[in-house]
Formats: structure tokens, sequence, C-alpha cells
């Protein structure tokens, strides 16, 4: 009896040696690097409530530390959370061009300016393409999703017709939009968007491609006056959450699992819905001060369509290039998923 008791024991105290270090192991202290303006929607309406998820699905197990500045430079987010200098950031693809060239293709124009409809087919698309490409293969993806639809929003100019493009000089937030503005006689300028105002007041450009939402956002709408709606959306930008897969991997299994249920798609609808209400919010503001805004009428958004449809098939012929043969599906695909998907609009 004195052997089975001894034998007992040794086990137990055995049981306890494997998982107290495994208890300890499920504490996570998730150092987010934040580059976003204070009091940005995005990160106070979409980042921070999914942080807040993911510590109350954990038991709050997992937790973040927001780092006082960015770690690094916003173009080089990816970079910084691959190499585990933070351990989480936002990402935006577009400001590394030609890197992500199969997620360029989420870009391109006219692909919807639902922003509920657009993030929700933007995460099929994730799952379905982008991850198996492997672009994105030295971070742990999250989550991605959409800015809303870009429009022209320029400082007087105004587009009567297709011509009035040339000799524009209009900031473009990635590849795919400087494509379809240099087809269209603009001259594009890639800069960040944090720099528009300064080139705008200092007559430098004529405006920009971007979202409403961004106008009041970044405080443009001291230099812009026009806005020119595009139906169907110029472009709309893409934002991933990424985390570093070492940090992932000191996650336990049922932490990581709980993480996943508030993240991808549950991620993009939130981020959808708030992008929707952040739009709305942002024109009330933007008529309030004066700010016009037009729609071509048909004969000219026909012919925009028409001038742009090169870049469609120049990113095709890219990606294959770059061994990705399911380019073409996978905008079909996308614009199923579009018309399939739930709306709040």
């Amino acid at each position: 009896m004195r052997s089975i008791r001894t034998g007992l024991f040794v086990l137990g105290t055995m049981a306890l040696g494997l998982l107290a270090p495994a208890a300890q192991a499920e504490n996570v202290v998730i150092r987010y690097s934040n580059w976003l303006p204070p009091g940005y929607f995005l990160y106070d309406k979409v980042i921070v409530p999914w942080q807040e998820a993911v510590t109350r699905v954990t038991d709050g197990r997992v937790t973040f530390a927001v780092t006082p500045k960015a770690v690094g430079t916003v173009a080089g987010s990816y970079d910084t959370v691959a190499d585990g200098l933070a351990d989480m950031s936002a990402i935006v693809p577009a400001y590394t061009p030609g890197r992500f060239v199969m997620h360029e293709g989420m870009e391109l124009p006219w692909l919807g300016d639902d922003p509920e409809k657009r993030s929700m087919a933007l995460w099929k698309a994730y799952e379905n393409y982008l991850a198996p490409a492997g672009d994105f293969r030295e971070i742990k993806v999250l989550g991605v999703f959409y800015t809303n639809a870009a429009h022209l929003i320029t400082t007087g100019a105004t587009v009567a017709k297709v011509e009035d493009f040339r000799g524009m000089k209009l900031r473009s937030p990635n590849q795919p939009t400087t494509d379809a503005l240099t087809l269209l006689g603009a001259v594009p300028v890639n800069k960040p968007i944090s720099e528009v105002y300064e080139l705008a007041a200092g007559k430098m450009i004529d405006g920009l491609l971007t979202n409403e939402d961004s106008v009041v956002g970044f405080k443009l709408d001291d230099v812009m006056t026009t806005v020119t709606l595009m139906p169907g959306g110029m472009t709309a930008t893409t934002t991933m959450i990424g985390m570093n897969h070492d940090t992932w991997n000191r996650i336990s299994e049922t932490d990581r699992q709980a993480i996943e249920t508030v993240s991808g798609e549950a991620l993009a609808l939130l981020n959808g819905r708030e992008q929707l209400a952040n739009l709305l919010a942002a024109r009330a503001i933007l008529a309030a001060k004066g700010v016009n805004t037009l729609t071509p009428d048909d004969a000219v958004l026909t012919a925009l369509h028409e001038k742009t449809v090169p870049v469609r098939a120049d990113w095709i012929t890219r990606a294959t290039g770059r061994g990705h043969d399911k380019a073409a599906e996978m905008l079909d695909s996308f614009a199923r998923d579009y018309d399939a998907a739930a709306s709040s609009q």
C-alpha cells in the first residue's frame, strides 16, 4: 500500500510539474506597435474592440501593451512583426508596392463600394487564395479588411469628362491605382496620406484618391473642396492585423482557438460595420463644411471603366508571372462572394 501511495505521489508531482509551466505560458502580453494617429477611428473602433474581445475570450490570459510610438517605420510594419521587433501591428501591404503581387488584385478598380461586403469577401479571398499563395507566410494573419472605397478628392478640380484627368497630379494609394491614373493621363504621386495636407496646401498636388472618411480623419477638409464619387470605387486600401509567429506559438492552443473565433471573418464584419458608420458620419461633416460632392454622369463612368480595363489584365499577367496561376479565379470568386454577402446598407 505504501508503494502505491508513493507512486501516486510521484505521478502527482510530475503532473504538477508538467502543468505549471503550461499554465504560466498561457499568460502572454502582446506588444502592439501602433502608428495610427490619436483618435483615429480604425484604431479606436476596430482594433481596440478586437483586442478587448481577445482578452475576454482568453479569460485575461492574453493582453496587449501598446507602444508609445511606432516601432520602425509605417511602411516597414510587416518586417517589424516578422522580425519580432514588435509582436503585432496593423500592416498596409500597399505601402511596399510590388512585394505582395497576388494581394494587389484585391485593390483593383471597381470591386464594389460596400465596406461590409468588401471586407467579408476579402477575408474569403485571403483564406482561399492569398494564404495558400504564401505572400504573408512570415507572419500570423489574424485579420485583413478594407477601408471605404476611394473616390476622387480634389482642391477644386472636377471631372466632367475622362479627358479632365489629364495632367492632374493625384496622390495614389497603391500600385493598381497608379496604373489606372497613368492610363487616364494623370500624374500619380506616391506619398503617404500623412503628407497630403502639406502637398495640397503647397499646390504640389491637385488631389488624391481616397475614402471620404480619411479626408476627415487626416483633416484634409481644410484643403480639399470637392469630392467626385466613383461608384464601385477606384480602389480600397486593405489593412492587415499581423502577429509574429513566435508570439502566436507562445499562446496556448486553447487560447489560440478562442482568438480565432473573434478574428478573421468576425473581425472583417466588425470593420465593415464601423467603416460604414464612419463613412456616413464623415459625409455629414463634409457637407456641413461646404465640401462639394459630385457624381459623373453614366457616360463618363462608362468611359472610366473602359479606360482602366488594362489594369486588371496587366495585374493578372504580373501575378501569373510570379507563379500565381489562380489570379483570375480569385477575382471571379471575390465578385461572387461580394454579391452574396449581407450588408447593413
